[in-house]
């Protein structure tokens, strides 16, 4: 049997949205490997993300990302959880569409919040004033994406399968 996924899947969404357990799932079925991409960064970089952001800054760490994103090409395809603010260098949209399908995992501000609790280990969910600015700034960017989910749509092993039929077995 071949594999249906043989193009890769990137998954894009606020943090909070569940990228990297429905990649997770995802490489499972896909037989293709998972790549996180904000423990890629601190493979490579030898730092945690909170440490990127308090010893270079925000700007630092996108440049590092986008770099990064480059450096996944040669293993495509891959099965990706990117970090919610990817989409918004755009030099980063024409890797991501190279490194497979494009898909937004949208969850409701409610299902952030909850999920992220009190936002520990993640730079820029301290603030909940500026983190509700960046969720709305973020959404036109992230329905940019090829195919949008609901990510609230049961449990990451539903959600995946989801993915699964709409990208590959409900073509016209």
């Amino acid at each position: 049997m071949s594999n249906p996924c043989k193009d890769g899947i990137v998954l894009i969404g606020f943090m909070g949205a569940g990228k990297s357990t429905v990649a997770a799932e995802l490489g499972n079925s896909c037989r293709l490997p998972v790549i996180d991409l904000d423990r890629e960064i601190e493979r490579l970089s030898g730092r945690t993300i909170p440490e990127i952001f308090a010893t270079s800054g925000e700007e630092a760490f996108r440049q590092t990302e986008t770099e990064v994103l480059r450096g996944l090409l040669d293993l495509a395809p891959l099965i990706l959880a990117t970090g919610g603010g990817v989409i918004g260098r755009p030099e980063n949209w024409p890797l991501l569409r190279r490194l497979g399908r494009v898909v937004y995992l949208r969850v409701s501000w409610e299902t952030v919040l909850g999920r992220i609790g009190s936002g520990k280990g993640r730079p820029l969910a301290g603030d909940r004033e500026r983190l509700w600015a960046l969720f709305e700034q973020r959404l036109p960017l992230y329905e940019e994406a090829g195919l949008v989910i609901d990510g609230e749509g049961g449990p990451p092993s539903a959600i995946a399968r989801d993915i699964l039929r709409k990208l590959y077995w409900e073509k016209a």
